[in-house]
C-alpha cells in the first residue's frame, strides 16, 4: 500500500519577522488550550474568538478531540479563525 501527504498549504517557515506558533494535542480540554493562548504573544482569545497577531502563523496540529467534554467548542475556533484569518492558519 503507498500512502502519498498532499499538502493543501505551502510549508511556513518561522523567521524573525514572521512568527509560527504550534498547538497540537489539545484533545477537547478547554483548559489545555486556554493554558497554551495565555499569554501567548502570537495567538490568543478575544471575545470567545481566536485571534492570530499580525504577521503571524497559527499552525493547529491536530488531535483537537479526544478525552475531554470540550470537542466542539475547540474545533469550532480554528474552523472559525481560518474563516477570518484565511492566511494565518494552518
Amino acid at each position: 500500500m503507498r500512502v502519498e501527504w498532499v499538502v493543501a498549504f505551502p510549508p511556513v517557515a518561522p523567521r524573525a519577522d514572521h512568527p509560527v506558533t504550534y498547538v497540537t494535542d489539545v484533545e477537547g480540554q478547554w483548559a489545555r488550550l486556554h493554558s497554551f493562548l495565555d499569554d501567548n504573544p502570537h495567538a490568543s482569545l478575544q471575545g470567545g474568538s481566536l485571534v492570530v497577531a499580525p504577521g503571524a502563523t497559527l499552525v493547529f496540529g491536530g488531535d483537537a478531540i479526544d478525552r475531554g467534554p470540550h470537542g466542539r467548542r475547540i474545533v469550532r475556533l480554528p474552523l472559525e479563525a481560518k474563516r477570518r484569518q484565511p492566511d494565518q492558519l494552518v
